[in-house]
């Protein structure tokens, strides 16, 4: 039978509380609660990180990629050439690498053979993660710069 007590409490039989047995249940599952919280913090922290390095390397990538577009509409095309560098990101440094190499003549004598029109413009960057080289590649191709 319930009774209404002093104040908002209800009592129920003869039981004023809880018992200590209760109270170390309650207090056990809070602690494994919060540690799957706490858990999935650090994960979402650590894949923002991660994310945020690679979004900064596909920018640098951006950026090369824009100068060497213009550096081919300036000079009628892209000549054959390897670069590299270095840029400072928000967290981490990152190394840069440009290679424009000529593109290979088909094997198949069906396909277009279009080796003396493009040249493969590849550009990576890399950086340290945690003890870990971390990289971003894009390939592409630009117009092969006429040498005469």
């Amino acid at each position: 039978m319930a009774k209404k007590a002093a104040g908002t409490m209800w009592l129920i039989g003869n039981k004023r509380g809880f018992s200590f047995v209760e109270l170390m249940v309650t207090v056990i599952v809070l602690a494994s609660g919060l540690t799957l919280v706490i858990r999935g913090y650090v994960t979402s922290a650590s894949a923002f990180s991660t994310l945020e390095s690679r979004l900064e390397a596909m920018s640098i990538i951006d950026t090369k990629l824009q100068e060497m577009e213009a550096l081919a509409k300036q000079d009628n095309g892209i000549k054959v050439e390897d670069t590299n560098g270095e840029s400072a990101g928000r967290v981490r440094n990152f190394n840069w690498e440009v290679r424009v190499t000529p593109l290979e003549k088909p094997i198949d004598e069906k396909e277009v053979d279009l080796s003396e029109l493009l040249n493969q413009v590849e550009v990576e960057v890399n950086w340290k993660e945690r003890e870990e080289t971390k990289s971003e590649k894009l390939v592409t191709y630009m117009r092969n710069k006429k040498v005469e």
